[in-house]
Parts: structure tokens; C-alpha cells; sequence
């Protein structure tokens, strides 16, 4: 079951009723045409008590939601939440602060980092979800009872998953590295602060089979820190990322580059790291 919110007034209602959650389930339905242009259809939020279903097409005015999204003290529950902030700043044209993200507390916990929220509700609760209406159009109206019910769904069994994960977290000292993980995730998405320049910056100055070596060490070093911290090792550092760690490190230098990975990582890293790129002789 589920509410469905279509108007400014009933919006604001549920903002109050919202502002006062310690924790409440978010996810969205959109369009995506490009990179740069996404269209919100769907916002969906559970707070434990009911689900509501907000749609984003006919309401104008967002400054109610605005408030709740932006504040601190409620923490906002999604699973894999790029794709979903940008979203909702497309439509509030504003953040979201304080967010959990099931889907990488569950690599931060040693599991798969790609993992589906399906994949995670099955595992946890032995629950198969329909898949029906992935692939919906969700710009055109009316929408279908069944379109709304899948909706709902994807926020039906967040918190429980939130409560389960943030206990293990919270036993291994890894909740605030989550944290800040999120955090970062959240400023990079919404400020596009890129800090190399893609045509003049990202030269790697030495030859293939030397960065071959140095991606080799570095690999190296990403699998003991994951393995020794139960990590999921793509969440950590991911090939990709530690090819553009190389053309940042040759750019900027090593303490530049690691200030912009968050501190957990540099906790786990940077000793190896330093002693790794203090060896180099190019």
C-alpha cells in the first residue's frame, strides 16, 4: 500500500511529518535522456510507518521536500545513490544531506558492490521482487497501478536493510567511513568539481611498461588493505580509478590526489602509497 502525493499541499504535510524521522527509505523513477539531462518522474519515501509516493511531474513547488532532503538530522536511506541525487537536484535544483547507501555499505561490509537492491532483498529476506516494470516509461500518465505498486516497492524493506547493515558497521568501526563516503560521493555529484584538466593534465610523463609496473604495485597494495579490512576491493580502489589515480598523482602529487579520496582511504593507503611512489625512479 502506498500514498500517493500529487499536490504542494499535501507535500508540505508530509515534509513535516517526515522532518521529524530519525531515518526514512528514498528512491526515484525518472527518464534519463544524456549525461546532462534527467527527468524526475517519481519520488518514493518510506519512513517506516507508510510509503509515499510523490509525483514529481505535477508538483511545482519544492521547497517543502527541500528542507527535509537538505537537513542533517534525518538520515536518508537509498541503494546506489548517484543516479537518484542527481534526480532529485534536477528537480528541488538543491542537495541531499545525510545519506546511507545500502548498496555500498554492503561492499564496505567484504560483499559485492554492485549489487542489486533485489539482490540484497532476496538474500535478506528470501523475498523474489518483480521485475516487471524496470523498463516503464515513466514520464507518461496516467501511470498504472502496477507502475506505482513496483514503485513502492523499492523502498519497502530499505530501512530493514539499513538497520541490519548499520549494526555489522558499527561493530567493525566502519559506519563513519561509509560516512564520509557518501558524503564525498554527494559533493562531487552536485558540485562537478573536476580537479585535472582532461587535455592538458592527465598525461602519465613516463612509458607504458612503467605505468604497467606501477599499477601492478599499486594493485597489489588495494588487494591487502581490502582483504585485511574485508573490504570489497572495487569499492576501495577500482582499476579504473587507480589509472586515473596515476595521471592525478603525475598532476598534482600524492598529497593532493589523496585529499580528494576521502580520509578513510588514506588510512588504509597512504603509508604504502608514499613508500610505493618515494621508490619510483623515473
Amino acid at each position: 500500500m502506498f500514498n500517493l502525493i500529487t499536490s504542494v499541499e499535501d507535500l508540505e504535510f508530509l515534509s513535516k511529518e517526515l522532518s521529524a524521522s530519525e531515518a526514512i527509505a528514498v528512491d526515484t523513477e525518472f527518464r534519463r535522456t544524456s549525461k546532462e539531462h534527467i527527468e524526475l518522474s517519481l519520488i518514493q519515501i518510506n519512513d517506516s510507518q507508510e510509503t509515499y509516493i510523490v509525483d514529481c511531474l505535477v508538483i511545482k513547488d519544492t521547497s517543502s521536500i527541500s528542507t527535509v532532503f537538505e537537513d542533517d538530522r534525518t538520515i536518508k536511506v537509498l541503494h546506489s545513490c548517484k543516479e537518484d541525487i542527481e534526480a532529485i537536484n534536477s528537480w528541488t535544483e538543491g542537495g541531499i544531506n545525510n545519506i546511507y547507501d545500502t548498496q555500498l555499505a554492503n561492499a564496505f561490509l567484504g560483499h559485492e558492490l554492485s549489487i542489486s537492491y533485489q539482490a540484497i532483498v532476496k538474500e535478506e529476506f528470501g523475498v523474489t521482487l518483480k521485475k516487471e516494470e524496470t523498463r516503464s516509461n515513466w514520464i507518461r500518465r496516467p501511470l498504472r497501478e502496477s507502475q506505482l505498486n513496483y514503485a513502492a516497492m523499492d523502498v519497502e524493506y530499505l530501512l530493514e536493510i539499513y538497520e541490519s547493515q548499520v549494526k555489522k558497521l558499527k561493530l567493525d568501526g566502519k559506519d563513519q567511513w561509509l560516512k564520509e563516503e557518501t558524503d564525498l560521493i554527494t559533493k562531487n555529484l552536485l558540485k562537478r568539481i573536476d580537479t585535472i584538466n582532461e587535455d592538458e593534465n592527465n598525461l602519465i610523463p613516463i612509458s607504458k611498461s612503467e605505468v604497467t609496473l606501477v599499477l601492478s604495485k599499486f594493485n597489489t597494495i588495494i588487494d591487502r588493505a581490502a582483504e585485511s579490512n574485508f573490504i570489497n576491493k572495487t569499492l576501495l580502489f577500482s582499476k579504473k580509478s587507480q589509472k586515473d589515480f596515476l595521471k592525478e598523482y603525475f598532476a598534482i602529487g600524492l598529497e593532493a590526489a589523496m585529499s580528494t579520496k576521502g580520509k578513510w582511504r588514506r588510512i588504509l593507503i597512504y603509508d604504502e602509497m608514499y613508500e610505493m611512489f618515494s621508490s619510483l625512479s623515473f
